[in-house]
């Protein structure tokens, strides 16, 4: 019965990363590893727009 239960866990996460083009098939990829993409896309989408603020500024402004 748990084994049934691992399995519908492997099946769901396989189609909630589908659309990430991140592919966890049964067995080939652990619970931290799991993690550590999760955490590393949050990190990602919180840095990435960071450095597109300084060309957001007014095109009249020139620095000093």
């Amino acid at each position: 019965m748990v084994i049934l239960l691992l399995d519908y866990m492997r099946y769901k996460h396989y189609w909630l990363f589908h659309n990430s083009f991140i592919y966890i098939y049964k067995d080939q990829i652990s619970l931290s590893v799991l993690l550590l993409i999760i955490c590393y896309k949050a990190i990602e989408s919180i840095l990435v727009p960071i450095p597109t603020l300084h060309t957001d500024m007014p095109k009249g402004h020139k620095e000093l």
